[in-house]
C-alpha cells in the first residue's frame, strides 16, 4: 500500500523514513524544488533528539553548556560541565532524511503543486505541509517569527557572546507576546523572536539596548511558532488526511520547537498505520499530553502577568535558586514538567493573586487527568 505524505520537511521526510520501515510505499511530495530549502527554525534540539533521529555528530554545529537568562535589568547565568543543548544545522539534517528515505526506495517528487489530484486518487494521505495547514484551520494560537542572521562588525560583541551559551531574554515591554534568543557561531550570530508586533523593530531595539548598532544582515528567516499547543485529533474526517508535525501543531507551546515531539509521532502514526488504524492522537497524549499542559500554562502565566509581576515572579524564583536548578537539572524536552516539580507555596500564593490563571489553569490541570 502507498502512502502519499503532504510536505517534505523534517515531519514528511520522518514519517515517510518510518512507514518505509513497516513496508509500505512512500511517496512524498514537496512543492519547493529542493528539500532543505527555506529555514525558519534555529535548530536547537536535546541529546535525545539527537538520539532519536540517530544524527551523526558532523550535523552538530554548538555544543552549548551555558544558558544566559535574562529578564529585563536580572541576569541569570548557569554553566555546565557538559553539554545541555546542541545546535544542529536543519538544511543538512533535512538532506540527511532525504538520503534516508530514497536509500530505502522512498519516491520525492519535487515542485509539486496539484494536491487536490492527491487527495482524489489516495487512501492514505499524511498532511506534513507545516504551520499553514494548522493556521487555516484553528486560525489563532500562532505568532509570527522572525530570525536575523548577521555578521558581527561591532568589537562588543565578542566581548558579550561565546558559542556556547544560549541567550535568552524576556522583556514584556519590548516583547509581550514571546522571549528573544541569541546564539553565536563561528563568526556569525542568529537573534530570533515571535510576536504580533514589529519584529524587526524588536530585534534591532534588542540589539540597541545592548549598545550593538554596527552588524551586517546576512539573512533573515520568516515564519510562523504554534503556541497553543496540538490539535486534539490528528486525523481529519472532512479532508481524510492524517496530521504530523507543524500541520498537527505538534509544537511546544512555551518555545514553539518541534523537532522531538515530531520524532515521537512519526512513530507512533506509522506504528498505528501498520495496524490498519489511522488516528494515533491517543497514544501521542499519552506520552507527551502532561507536558504539553503544563507548557501551556507556563505560557499563560507569561502572558497574564505585566513586566512587574512577571519579574516579582522571578526574584521568588532566584531567591530559592530555583531557576539555576531548573537550568542545570531541568529537562529540555519537558521543561514545564521539570517546573512543577520546583514549585513551591511561596509561587502558589503569588500566582493565587491573578483569578485568570487559576481559573484557566484549573481548566488546563483537569485536562491532564
Amino acid at each position: 500500500m502507498t502512502v502519499h505524505i503532504l510536505g517534505g520537511g523534517p515531519a514528511g521526510l520522518y514519517t515517510g523514513l518510518q512507514l518505509l520501515k513497516r513496508g509500505f510505499e512512500v511517496k512524498i511530495y514537496e512543492r519547493k524544488p529542493d528539500i532543505g530549502l527555506s529555514q525558519h527554525c534555529t535548530g536547537i534540539v536535546s541529546k535525545r533528539t539527537i538520539e532519536n533521529y540517530d544524527l551523526p555528530q558532523k550535523l552538530v554545529l554548538n555544543r552549548f553548556k551555558g544558558v544566559s537568562l535574562k529578564i529585563s535589568d536580572n541576569l541569570i547565568e548557569v554553566r555546565t560541565s557538559i553539554p545541555k543543548a546542541y545546535r544542529i544545522d536543519r538544511y543538512l539534517f533535512e538532506k540527511e532524511l532525504e538520503y534516508r528515505v530514497l536509500n530505502l526506495g522512498g519516491d520525492i517528487i519535487l515542485n509539486y503543486h496539484d494536491v487536490s489530484k492527491i487527495r482524489s486518487s489516495s487512501e492514505y494521505i499524511v498532511d506534513a505541509t507545516g504551520s499553514i495547514s494548522y493556521i487555516k484551520d484553528v486560525k489563532s494560537d500562532f505568532l509570527p517569527s522572525l530570525q536575523l542572521e548577521f555578521h558581527a562588525t561591532d568589537s562588543k560583541l565578542y566581548d558579550l557572546f561565546d558559542d556556547e551559551t544560549v541567550y535568552l531574554f524576556f522583556d514584556k515591554e519590548l516583547n509581550r507576546d514571546f522571549f528573544i534568543w541569541l546564539v553565536k557561531y563561528l563568526d556569525r550570530y542568529i537573534i530570533g523572536s515571535a510576536s504580533l508586533q514589529n519584529l524587526h523593530k524588536i530585534l534591532r531595539n534588542t540589539l540597541s539596548n545592548w549598545g550593538i548598532r554596527n552588524y551586517n544582515i546576512i539573512a533573515r528567516y520568516y515564519g510562523f511558532l504554534i503556541v497553543g499547543g496540538p490539535r486534539r485529533r490528528f486525523y481529519s474526517d472532512r479532508r481524510d488526511s492524517v496530521y504530523v508535525g507543524d500541520s498537527a501543531g505538534q509544537t511546544k507551546p512555551s518555545t514553539g520547537g518541534g523537532l522531538y515531539y515530531i520524532s515521537i509521532a512519526s512513530r507512533i502514526l506509522s506504528k498505528k498505520f501498520s495496524e490498519g488504524e489511522l488516528d494515533y492522537s491517543t497514544e501521542f497524549y499519552k506520552i507527551l499530553g502532561k507536558e504539553i499542559a503544563l507548557q501551556k500554562l507556563a505560557r499563560l502565566i507569561f502572558l497574564e502577568l505585566d513586566n512587574k509581576e512577571f519579574i516579582n515572579l522571578v526574584e521568588i524564583m532566584s531567591r530559592k535558586e530555583l531557576l539555576n536548578m531548573l537550568l542545570l537539572y531541568g529537562d529540555m524536552d519537558y521543561h514545564a514538567t521539570s517546573m512543577l516539580n520546583l514549585i513551591d507555596k511561596d509561587i502558589l500564593k503569588y500566582l493565587f493573586k491573578h483569578p485568570r490563571i487559576i481559573s484557566e489553569g484549573i481548566k488546563i490541570i483537569s485536562s491532564i487527568f
